[in-house]
């Protein structure tokens, strides 16, 4: 469990933690190598790059914004559906330690056990909370489904300006509901959202 954990570490942020799993870790590594304490910061400033290339192509994506402090019957419904969708769950971050509020949350096997339970259900987790502040997400369950679209070279643009293609490319739907009803909210659309939506929505079958 170490080790997994360990490795969901160095790359929480641009894959699911259901894809680090299935990662092997040499097993050289020194213990002073798996006890470096990592913030989230150092795990963003890192990743950034990374981020900005898979971001930097058309391409849709759906995202399932959801957090711990929802019911854990909740969460193990919506993970199932979205496993099956194939739907990544979206946190804003990791738990804080409860002894220490005050300090930035660790990247460390201890807080990433708070979503085994998720994992253990085959959903693909990612701690993302760019994408939370992007489209000012204060409350959960949210559906994103959205169209990259690839920057041209040398664009730019002002922050307003990329705010609104932001939301004129995407979809959110927001509700305590399963991720199938969310989905039916989207299939009517005529547009490339509608047809994701659709896509996803036939990978669950008759399920509500």
């Amino acid at each position: 469990m170490f080790k997994r954990s360990l490795l969901i570490v160095a790359i929480a942020l641009s894959f699911s933690l259901s894809h680090a799993a299935s990662t092997s870790v040499s097993a050289g590594n020194s213990a002073s190598e798996q006890s470096l304490p990592l913030t989230i910061d150092d795990i963003l400033d890192n990743a950034q790059t990374i981020q900005t290339e898979m971001l930097n192509q058309n391409r849709m994506e759906a995202l399932l914004l959801v957090s711990l402090s929802m019911p854990e019957a909740s969460l193990k419904r919506l993970a199932v559906d979205a496993k099956d969708a194939g739907v990544s769950l979206v946190f804003r971050g990791v738990p804080v330690d409860p002894k220490d509020p005050a300090n930035k949350p660790l990247l460390n096997p201890q807080s990433l056990q708070a979503f085994n339970f998720l994992v253990e259900l085959g959903a693909s987790v990612e701690l993302n909370p760019e994408i939370f502040k992007e489209f000012g997400v204060t409350k959960v369950p949210m559906l994103i489904i959205r169209k990259h679209q690839q920057k041209s070279p040398g664009s730019s643009g002002s922050c307003g300006n990329q705010d609104a293609d932001a939301a004129q490319n995407a979809a959110l739907v927001l509700g305590d509901v399963t991720l199938g009803y969310m989905l039916d909210t989207l299939t009517d659309r005529q547009d490339e959202i509608g047809k994701e939506a659709q896509r996803l929505r036939q990978k669950l079958g008759e399920r509500p």
